[in-house]
C-alpha cells in the first residue's frame, strides 16, 4: 500500500456498441495512504470507517478485557445490552477502559503528513502495535473496542480534541445540538470518555475518565460534531479493511463479502444531499 500520497489520474470513457470512444474526461487525483483522513471539504462520517471492530489486534486486546471483567465483575463474558442495566454496560466499558489502560500507550503528535489538506491519523491496529496515539488515535481503538463487544459507540470531535462515548440503553438515541443535554442527564444515558486519561501519561481511573469525558464536552468551544458508529454502519460507512493472518500465517487484506448480494462490501456514503 502508499505510505505518502502519490499522484494520478482518472479516465472516464463513453463507448458505443461498436466500441467507438464517443466521449471522454479526464481528471488528476491524488492517491492517499489508507491511514489519512480529510481535514477539509469532507464527509465527518467518513471517520467512522477507521473503526474497526474485527480487526486481529482489537480482538485481543477485547480477550484481555474479558479477563479483567471475569475478576473484577465475575461475569465470564460481555453482555452489551442484554441485562438492560446501564451499571452492567459501565462495567464492561471499565474492563475494557482497564485494557487500553494496560497497553501503556504514549501519548504523541500525528504522524508526519506532507498534504496540506489531510491529516493522517493511526488506525487501532497500529497503535497497538507502535504504543503510540493522539487522542483520536486512541478514541478510535476504544471506539472499536466498544463496538467488537456489541455496545454502541460514538465519536465526539471538539476544538483540538476527540471523545469517546458509549450509549449505555440500546434504544438512546441523539443529534449532535442535543449531546450537550444528553450528556448533563448522567451516566444512565450515555457514557462519554476521554480516552487520552488511558495513555501512560496519565493514572486516572475509568471513573476519572467519564468526568473528564463530561468536563471536556461541556467546555468545548466550538463543538464540532458527533458521530453515531451504528448509525454510519446504516448508511454503509464500514470498517476500514486491515491486516489479518490466515491459518497458514500468511497475511490477507479483504473487503467483507455479503453473501445476499453476492458482493464486497466497500465503505461509502450517500452524499447527493450534502
Amino acid at each position: 500500500g502508499l505510505s505518502e500520497a502519490f499522484p494520478g489520474s482518472i479516465t472516464v470513457n463513453l463507448v458505443s456498441k461498436d466500441g467507438q470512444i464517443i466521449s471522454s474526461l479526464s481528471k488528476n487525483i491524488s492517491l492517499l495512504p489508507i491511514d489519512e483522513s480529510a481535514s477539509a471539504d469532507h464527509v465527518d462520517e467518513i471517520l467512522a470507517s477507521f473503526v474497526t471492530p474485527n480487526d486481529d489486534a482489537v480482538k485481543e486486546l477485547v480477550n484481555k478485557a474479558s479477563s479483567i471483567l471475569l475478576s473484577k465483575y465475575k461475569s465470564s463474558s460481555f453482555a452489551a445490552y442484554q441485562f438492560h442495566d446501564p451499571n452492567k454496560v459501565l462495567e464492561e466499558l471499565d474492563a475494557l477502559y482497564l485494557a487500553l489502560e494496560g497497553e501503556g500507550i504514549r501519548y504523541s503528535e500525528p504522524p508526519s503528513s506532507f498534504e496540506k489538506s489531510f491529516q493522517r491519523v493511526r488506525l487501532p491496529y497500529v497503535v497497538i502495535k507502535e504504543k503510540l496515539g493522539t487522542c483520536i488515535d486512541l478514541s478510535l481503538l476504544l471506539a472499536s473496542m466498544i463496538e467488537a463487544v456489541g455496545l454502541r459507540p460514538l465519536l465526539v470531535i471538539v476544538n483540538g480534541h476527540a471523545l469517546t462515548g458509549a450509549w449505555l440503553d440500546e434504544d438512546s438515541f441523539v443529534d449532535g445540538t442535543e449531546l450537550l443535554n444528553e450528556a448533563s442527564k448522567g451516566y444512565n444515558h450515555l457514557a462519554l470518555i476521554n480516552a487520552v486519561d488511558a495513555s501512560s501519561m496519565s493514572s486516572l481511573n475509568f471513573s476519572q475518565a467519564l468526568e473528564n469525558g463530561y468536563h471536556a464536552l461541556e467546555e468545548a468551544k466550538p463543538f464540532y460534531y458527533a458521530l453515531d458508529i451504528a448509525s454510519c454502519r446504516h448508511e454503509r460507512i464500514l470498517p476500514i479493511p486491515t491486516p489479518h493472518k490466515l491459518e497458514d500465517g500468511s497475511i490477507s487484506l479483504s473487503f467483507p463479502f455479503n453473501k445476499e448480494t453476492k458482493e464486497y462490501e466497500t465503505p461509502s456514503v450517500d452524499v447527493s444531499e450534502r
